[in-house]
């Protein structure tokens, strides 16, 4: 059971070596798994084949798909998402045949995000290493989980498959906040203490963007990632919620990565003077939004979301990281 995670400050420059930070959220990712007697045997496949099914309410890949390691393009075009997140986990225990029926169930929105192929990999990574070896623990605290986060071959193994900077991986197997940042030689990987205003939210707006693709494009100066870098720095010294999120937008506003109409969306709220900071935090392919709501505005914030179907996510932060039950 992983909690997703969303990105607060130093979401992309974590990609180039600046330092981010970021927090589990209460919503969460909840995995079953079983082995199967009832799949079909592929004798030169490793692994055999995966029965999976997703039981969410809202989820749009149909009820169960037998999985195999054969050709992907194979695959229904609703399932290869699946398909590519289950096949790759199952790909790091290459050296074991696993005939395995898979349930999963989610407690968000299927267009929230939140680190959502990384919770998956997570989870199917420690039940199965759990159900390999029997002495595999998760450490109880966070110190002691972000030390064997930063000394596990086999999670370093799990990162460099999926390519990304690692930063959701350590914040849902370490759980609460923490500072994150990838140097050239490691992860570090630090848990912090933070205290959340009331008045900060997070606002869907349903509206992905490929942020990877403009990740590529925006070719981040090393001017802009020392920017990023202090003012992540900055916030942790003073804590100052407005300050930072402001400064983080106004960094970002004129890279590909912040589309024109978040920033049109920030001046609308601006104008109404119903939030005093507002930026984006790379969760769901840029379609949430971290907010401020400016004090006795959180009714007209939320009447205002209704207007342009948006909606706020009611999560608390700084939850538990993955756990085994």
């Amino acid at each position: 059971f992983p909690s997703h995670d969303i990105g607060l400050f130093g979401e992309w420059a974590v990609l180039n070596g600046a330092p981010a930070l970021a927090t589990t959220v209460s919503s969460r990712f909840h995995v079953g798994i079983q082995d199967s007697k009832n799949l079909p045997s592929l004798a030169n496949e490793k692994p055999a084949s995966m029965k999976f099914s997703d039981s969410s309410p809202d989820s749009n890949l149909g009820d169960t798909v037998i999985l195999t390691a054969l050709d992907p393009r194979n695959v229904a075009e609703k399932w290869r998402r699946a398909y590519r997140d289950l096949k790759f986990i199952l790909d790091f225990f290459s050296s074991r045949t696993l005939d395995l029926e898979i349930q999963l169930k989610r407690d968000w929105k299927i267009s929230e995000g939140y680190g959502s192929s990384s919770a998956l990999s997570l989870c199917l990574f420690a039940a199965i290493k759990s159900r390999l070896d029997p002495s595999f623990k998760i450490p109880e605290s966070p110190t002691e989980r972000a030390r064997a986060f930063m000394k596990s071959p086999e999670i370093e193994k799990l990162i460099s498959l999926d390519r990304g900077s690692g930063i959701d991986f350590a914040t849902q197997w370490t759980g609460g906040s923490i500072r994150f940042q990838k140097t050239a030689d490691a992860r570090e990987v630090t848990p912090i203490p933070l205290s959340f205003p009331e008045n900060l939210c997070i606002l869907h707006t349903g509206k992905k963007t490929d942020t990877r693709k403009a990740i590529e494009s925006a070719q981040f100066s090393t001017t802009l990632t020392k920017h990023v870098g202090a003012s992540v720095d900055a916030f942790l010294k003073t804590g100052d919620w407005e300050r930072a999120i402001n400064e983080h937008f106004e960094i970002f506003k004129n890279t590909p990565v912040i589309p024109s109409w978040i920033a049109e969306l920030k001046e609308e709220l601006f104008s109404k003077k119903i939030c005093s900071a507002l930026k984006t935090t790379g969760a769901g392919g840029g379609d949430a939004l971290l907010v401020l709501i400016r004090d006795n505005r959180k009714e007209e914030f939320v009447e205002w979301a209704a207007q342009h179907e948006f909606w706020l996510g009611a999560y608390n932060f700084q939850t538990e990281g993955v756990t085994l039950s």
